[in-house]
């Protein structure tokens, strides 16, 4: 998943917790998560990138200016 946002992003892109924080455990099953936090330059660009790539959106944005709405990637069913 990681890597399709990396082709939609031609910005700097830093993953914060998530795969990052797991990949500190000896056991997976430590540490699940199921989505991925990004911080980006252009959030709007990119999520409209990721729409193009045929992501939906889900649930409501955040509260605060500097998040989009959730995403779901196609091939995770809803």
């Amino acid at each position: 998943m990681l890597a399709r946002v990396r082709e939609a992003c031609d910005g700097p892109l830093l993953l914060v917790k998530g795969p990052a924080a797991a990949q500190l455990y000896h056991d997976p099953a430590l540490r699940p998560y199921q989505d991925l936090d990004l911080v980006v330059a252009d959030p709007r660009r990119l999520q409209e990138a990721l729409l193009g790539q045929g992501f939906t959106e889900i649930g409501e944005a955040p509260p605060g200016l500097h998040h989009e709405r959730p995403l779901l990637a196609p091939e995770v069913p809803s």
